[in-house]
């Protein structure tokens, strides 16, 4: 007997595919708990795979992966594009209108890594003389160091994520933290 076709799930099983296809990611350094990753620009590097993804899209893979997936929020005009390592980090990049996935262009990038405690481990990397802290409300925890001040790092307690904010304009990724606009998606 056949079954019903179920165009949702469809559309999760193509979510699910991109999201593995994306995992040969980006080369992000070190990774650890008192050597936070840095945000490279994703586009022009030999090896590297990206993929545009919508809002929706952005948000069936959360719900897939049952985690937080941090961002800014919609941006009218950008194109979003999504990066997914097998480690689980997921880097979800703003394109200005017109740039396609891939473009060699530095722009506001959001990246979500899973930490154990990662609320512990942000303050003792922040707590450190080149780093300078960054204000937040609710509790969390944020800074930059001063040696790349274009990424804020930030975390809330009780949370196994850290997130960096990247923006090529160093007063942007500090705004964006400030304000409160970085949230999970959906």
């Amino acid at each position: 007997m056949a079954l019903p076709y179920r165009p949702q799930q469809v559309r999760l099983g193509a979510v699910i595919a991109v999201a593995i296809a994306a995992g040969l990611g980006v080369w992000l350094g070190t990774r650890g708990s008192d050597h936070p990753a840095r945000i490279v620009p994703l586009g022009g590097a030999t090896g590297k795979q990206v993929v545009p993804i919508t809002a929706t899209g952005l948000e069936t893979l959360a719900s897939v992966l049952a985690r937080p997936i941090y961002w800014a929020g919609q941006m009218p005009g950008a194109t979003y594009e999504l990066t997914r390592l097998a480690d689980g980090q997921v880097f979800l990049r703003y394109l200005p209108a017109g740039a396609k996935a891939g473009a060699n262009i530095e722009a506001l990038t959001v990246g979500t890594y899973p930490v154990k405690d990662a609320f512990a481990a942000t303050q003792r990397i922040a707590a450190r003389p080149d780093s300078v802290g960054v204000p937040v409300t609710g509790g969390a925890i944020a800074f930059y160091a001063r040696s790349a001040p274009s990424s804020v790092y930030l975390a809330f307690p009780g949370s196994n994520v850290q997130i960096e904010v990247y923006d090529p304009l160093p007063a942007q990724a500090r705004k964006l933290v400030t304000t409160g606009q970085i949230v999970t998606v959906g």
